[in-house]
């Protein structure tokens, strides 16, 4: 019986202590897009397989009605893929599958302070819902 018991506070503790982290944690593929929506390309790595990134998803709220989907990165992961897409003079773009909506990234500053990208991006109408 002290078995049983103790094989179950184990399994309790790594569970709450994994739970957390795998809740949170999305990741998205990335692409590069003209700033007016016109243009995109899949950012492929040098295997030639798509280039994914880890971060979460949001939604911000721009009124009581509209919102828009973004996926948050730190400023250093930010700064790296842009770079690769401003060589096509685009903008970097997180897809949450292969026929996704136009979705920027909110990006974390190392002062603490965080911003969205500069890009074309979807707004919802969320009234509809209601």
């Amino acid at each position: 019986m002290i078995n049983i018991s103790y094989k179950m506070k184990i399994l309790l503790f790594v569970t709450l202590l994994v739970f957390p982290l795998s809740s949170f944690a999305d990741s998205t593929d990335v692409y590069c897009g003209s700033i007016d929506g016109e243009e995109w390309d899949w950012l492929y790595a040098e295997d030639g397989g798509y280039i994914s990134l880890s971060g979460t998803w949001g939604l911000h709220r721009l009124n009581s009605m509209y919102r828009f989907k973004y996926f948050t990165i730190p400023e250093n992961k930010y700064r790296k893929i842009q770079q690769q897409c401003a060589l096509k003079s685009m903008m970097v773009h997180p897809a949450d599958d292969r026929f996704t909506d136009w979705y920027v990234f909110k990006i974390l500053h190392n002062d603490g302070t965080a911003s969205f990208s500069k890009g074309f991006f979807n707004v919802y109408d969320y009234s509809l819902y209601l």
